[in-house]
């Protein structure tokens, strides 16, 4: 004989189907309607308080480094309005950063922009970059990151190039990440004139990673 089930909040019998998804198991009908309308306002006020944080810990950062933070006024608040209103749009301090920095060099910016199944951190659709934050997640993943460039900048087009700017730099130098992103889309897009559209694999650890899965595949083929 099955239990019964009792609402958390009011005591009364919940006279429901098991693995009914509309009442969690914890509330009857009444309370939980009442019990969503709290946790989206809890939730509505936690994700509020994070953008505050992401957002100071972005300016502790740019004044650690030496930044002149009345250059970037302008610019900070743009990017925190912003962040306020389109809090899904930032997901850590370090795109916060690299916003603030893009748009007073004069890029346009779009965060976290969709691209067939991928998500861009920050978009630069006039200069023809995905520029990516990467943070220490990103280590062994080489090869995944590679896989995934290559299928960006084929949605996109040859134009495009995906750079990848790690977080470690964001922090010592946002002063110079416009300028950084200008050298590596450059140097990429010479490499690939010389060797036929392609990167070197002596470029970074991700075509290394990628020419050694193609290696083992040829071998294996030649062996079958």
């Amino acid at each position: 004989m099955p239990c019964k089930v009792f609402c958390w909040k009011c005591g009364k019998e919940i006279k429901r189907q098991p693995f009914c998804e509309q009442y969690e198991g914890r509330f009857c009908e009444d309370c939980y309607e009442e019990h969503m309308a709290n946790y989206k306002a809890v939730l509505y006020e936690y994700i509020a308080y994070k953008t505050k944080v992401m957002f100071e810990r972005a300016m502790r950062f740019m004044e650690k480094a030496g930044c002149n933070m009345t250059e970037y006024k302008k610019f900070a608040c743009a990017v925190q309005k912003h962040a306020t209103e389109n809090p899904a749009d930032y997901k850590s301090s370090h795109e916060m950063v690299a916003a603030v920095v893009m748009l007073k060099a004069g890029f346009e910016v779009l965060m976290n922009y969709p691209v067939g199944k991928y998500v861009i951190d920050l978009y630069l659709p006039e200069k023809h970059i995905c520029l990516e934050i990467d943070g220490e997640r990103h280590n062994g993943k080489e090869l995944s990151d590679s896989n995934r460039d290559i299928a960006i900048r084929q949605l996109l087009g040859e134009q495009w190039e995906v750079v990848r700017i790690p977080t470690k730099y964001i922090e010592e130098n946002p002063d110079r990440i416009p300028e950084a992103v200008d050298a590596i889309y450059n140097t990429k897009k010479k490499l690939r004139k010389q060797n036929g559209g392609f990167l070197p694999n002596s470029y970074s650890k991700r075509e290394q990673a990628r020419y050694a899965k193609a290696m083992v595949y040829d071998t294996v083929k030649n062996q079958s």
